[in-house]
């Protein structure tokens, strides 16, 4: 929904639809008071639309940060998703006594996943190189 359609119900005294979202029905609300309060002569009509001003720009930043909410949740659920694919992965080669350091980063990886950061997987990847780096050149030939 917009801003418009909200005004449009509000004016026309129709009900929210189901659907709407949390900024929606705030707005609704805030909406019919202040039309309540104009009708009814306990505001005037600068004060009326000047809080309607203000309930547009509330009503935006609320819209926004749902929409950015939104994303983030479905971001993260895919990465619950793949973490539950790796963690299988991970029960499967455990129990055939499969450890590695690839096992290793799996396990590493998930758990990033799952906490929504990557970042201790790329540092252990990393130390895991230099480690293996380090055991290549002192490896008599």
């Amino acid at each position: 929904m917009n801003f418009k359609e909200i005004t449009d119900l509000v004016f026309q005294g129709c009900d929210l639809p189901n659907t709407a979202s949390m900024a929606d029905e705030y707005a609704y609300h805030i909406l019919t008071c202040i039309n309540y309060e104009y009708k009814n002569k306990l505001i005037s009509r600068e004060n009326a639309t000047r809080k309607k001003e203000r309930l547009i720009s509330e009503y935006e930043e609320l819209k926004q940060k749902e929409e950015t909410l939104e994303t983030v949740l479905a971001y993260q659920a895919g990465n619950i998703g793949t973490s539950e694919q790796i963690r299988i992965r991970i029960n499967h080669a455990v129990n055939k006594g499969e450890m590695s350091k690839e096992l290793f980063l799996e396990a590493v990886k998930c758990i990033g996943l799952m906490c929504g950061t990557l970042s201790q997987y790329k540092t252990c990847e990393k130390l895991l190189k230099e480690v293996e780096y380090e055991e290549q050149e002192t490896m008599p030939i």
